[in-house]
């Protein structure tokens, strides 16, 4: 059970943390595309003080914006964002990833190479991801919302839908592969800074430079095998007994069916860079 407890726990990690392992595994990248972003950024906000005044500021309060930054994790992220006062907005972001295997699946695959048991279980992870995440925007700028640097204190709700296959070796030395499916559940919150350019009458540049949060995760997933499990108790152990760090699990078996439920802290990193247009 070794294997499982390696590559579950770096499995749930990258999960449970949002992107915090997947900005982890691609930081040089990600490092090296921000140092470029602002650079890029810091000019075009020189040359946007340069074009005409906006006309009928006021009649373009609303921004729709997608995050092309996370085109590099195979996601995808849209958020509308409405000018609610002088230096406070009000927005709603989208996110989803339809049917993807691990983000770091070459790295996983690499370290456990020649182990068929660690392979089996990276080979068939896929999940499919959902969050919402609203915020509200605090521009401490001369010019106010919804330009210049800000922060935006936010919440984030997100679901993960899983499935994948796990063999094991039962009291008789028979191998059983059972098709896990479940649903992983997080709730928090937290506090990010970022800067917003804008680029003429209607381009918007956001970047989303660093948003910590924190909070509670469920899941409850249902294996189904093809023969009866013969020692359910052990099995029950061996799940219970994985090592995950914070989270807990809690198994039951019954004959062909095994039940997990799953218990931890939901924690991560937002991040990001936005191209918008404002109407």
């Amino acid at each position: 059970m070794s294997v499982l407890r390696s590559v579950y726990g770096l499995i749930l990690a990258s999960i449970a943390g949002g992107k915090t392992f997947i900005y982890l595994s691609h930081k040089s990248c990600f490092m090296r595309i921000l140092f470029a972003a602002v650079i890029l950024l810091f000019h075009l906000s020189a040359f946007s003080q340069r074009l005409p005044v906006e006309e009928s500021k006021a009649a373009r309060k609303t921004i729709l914006k997608y995050n092309v930054a996370g085109l590099l994790l195979k996601s995808h992220n849209i958020q509308l964002e409405r000018v609610v006062g002088r230096r406070q907005s009000l927005a709603v972001s989208v996110g989803f990833t339809s049917n993807a295997s691990l983000p770091f699946k070459d790295f996983l695959l690499d370290r456990y190479d020649g182990d068929p048991q660690g392979i089996d279980i990276i080979e068939s992870f896929a999940f499919n991801r959902f969050s919402i995440t609203p915020e509200y925007r605090f521009y401490l700028g001369r010019k106010g919302a919804p330009a210049g640097f800000y922060i935006t204190p936010f919440l984030r709700y997100t679901k993960f839908d899983s499935e994948q296959r796990i063999s094991f070796i039962d009291s008789d030395n028979s191998t059983h592969n059972v098709d896990f499916n479940g649903t992983l559940k997080g709730y928090g919150g937290g506090v990010m800074m970022g800067s917003q350019w804008s680029l003429g009458r209607s381009v918007v540049l956001d970047l989303w430079i660093i948003g910590p949060f924190y909070g509670k995760m469920t899941g409850d997933f249902t294996g189904v095998d093809s023969q009866p499990i013969k020692d359910p108790v052990g099995f029950e152990d061996d799940i219970e007994n994985l090592d995950l760090g914070p989270w807990t699990l809690d198994a039951t078996v019954s004959g062909q069916r095994a039940d997990v439920k799953l218990d931890g802290p939901f924690g991560g990193l937002r991040a990001g860079l936005c191209l918008g247009f404002r109407f």
